[in-house]
């Protein structure tokens, strides 16, 4: 399995140019700087490029027939896309088993774990008397060819 050219880091954001309440003192809608998540580094696993395409317009189409309802209409020019290649990624979850199945999962689509884990610890203010009980731990992973 060839998965350097399978494995694709999406993002996309909707901007809003402009605001969907009617301004009566300016008589407008007036511009805003606003833009909302839609898919956020999400990972797809396709054969190409055009594939990820083909499936960040979809998702587009699905967040378009579920803003339907509302009054301003989006089209697919509102929509910033962004599509990487992945050779490296870094996992992170809150417990080990946890990041054991999603380490595990990587691995048998070809990934190979790059080092150790870490585990990092932190919290514990003055109200909750140092306790230690947010941990994350962390792999980081590399294709292999």
């Amino acid at each position: 399995m060839d998965i350097k050219s399978k494995c694709f880091l999406v993002d996309i954001t909707r901007i809003n140019r402009y605001s969907e309440f009617w301004d009566c003192k300016l008589q407008c809608f007036p511009k805003i700087a606003c833009s909302i998540k839609i898919c956020h580094e999400r990972i797809f696993y396709y054969d190409s490029i055009q594939e990820v395409r083909r499936k960040t317009s979809e998702i587009i189409k699905e967040e378009e027939n579920c803003e339907s309802n509302s009054r301003k209409k989006y089209c697919e020019s509102d929509y910033n896309v962004q599509v990487e290649k992945l050779n490296y990624i870094v996992l992170e979850e809150k417990s080990a088993f946890e990041l054991t199945k999603k380490v595990n999962k990587h691995l048998e689509k070809g990934w190979e774990a790059l080092g150790g884990i870490q585990i990092a610890g932190a919290g514990g203010d003055s109200s909750e008397c140092s306790s230690w009980s947010k941990w994350r731990f962390v792999q980081s992973l590399v294709c292999c060819d």
